[in-house]
This record gives C-alpha cells, sequence and structure tokens, in this order.
C-alpha cells in the first residue's frame, strides 16, 4: 500500500533515470 504511493512520488521528485 505504502511502497506503491512511496514510489509514486519518490521516483517523481528523483525524476526518470
Amino acid at each position: 500500500m505504502l511502497h506503491q504511493v512511496h514510489d509514486r512520488w519518490y521516483f517523481a521528485a528523483r525524476g526518470p533515470e
């Protein structure tokens, strides 16, 4: 649950690698 939403904003904040 949290890992999904966390993944979302985490990657969004970091940017596409």
